[in-house]
């Protein structure tokens, strides 16, 4: 696994797994590896996204959350690997504080920009459906109750702002939910699972951890594997 930062001393483990996708019955070679560890009270989250031998580029980012569950910073490297890719990398830095996020974004070797937005309210949740491990904390936001004041997205493009707040509609619309037994490997789960109006089924174990995603669609899967837990 490639990371922004190794693990430091005094981190405790609390989960990790890597994320295979499938198209059918064939195994892509696209992965989405990652770890998740205690660190004083908070929880920092690694995460490392390998896309180059299928689309040419990866990812790797950290996540981390307040004792609160709240998150407080995102960090993501962007790396572009075809030779015709307009960009070759893109690092992104988001601070969530308590009245606005601050942005930082330098892509290739260019100045770093700067920029900030005022949060719109203080319940603020971070939606990041850009990595499998965080559609079970998108599904929870979705129903819960009160629904979050404030959706904020990060954007991955460069000729997108960083990032930007959105309406409650950027939440995943879930149209049926159940309880099921899920079986990955050796292994039996009791998982939520989610349907939702655009076509996908999540299986969500007790802890938040989607084990299992479906784009009917697209017929792509992703199924985590070599899942530990402390």
């Amino acid at each position: 696994m490639r990371y922004l930062h190794p693990v430091a001393a005094g981190e405790q483990f609390l989960a990790g797994g890597v994320y295979q996708r499938y198209a059918g019955a064939q195994r892509l070679a696209m992965t989405e590896t990652w770890t998740m560890h205690r660190t004083g009270g908070a929880r920092l989250t690694r995460l490392d996204q390998d896309a180059r031998a299928t689309e040419g580029w990866s990812a790797l980012a950290e996540v981390l959350h307040s004792p609160q569950g709240r998150i407080e910073r995102l960090n993501v490297l962007l790396l572009y690997a075809r030779p015709d890719a307009p960009v070759r990398q893109m690092k992104l830095d988001y601070s969530f504080l308590e009245t606005y996020v601050q942005m930082t974004r330098r892509i290739d070797r260019q100045e770093p920009e700067y920029s900030e937005l005022p949060l719109p309210a203080p319940a603020l949740f971070v939606r990041l459906l850009e990595f499998n491990l965080f559609w079970g904390e998108a599904l929870h936001a979705a129903t819960a109750d009160p629904a979050p004041a404030a959706i904020f997205v990060p954007f991955r493009r460069p000729q997108h702002p960083p990032g930007q707040f959105v309406g409650a509609g950027a939440l995943p619309t879930i149209a049926d939910q159940s309880a099921q037994r899920l079986r990955l490997g050796r292994q039996e789960y009791a998982v939520r699972r989610y349907r939702t109006t655009g076509d996908r089924v999540i299986d969500v174990d007790e802890r938040g951890i989607p084990l299992s995603i479906h784009q009917a669609r697209s017929h792509l899967t992703d199924v985590l594997t070599d899942y530990a837990r402390a």
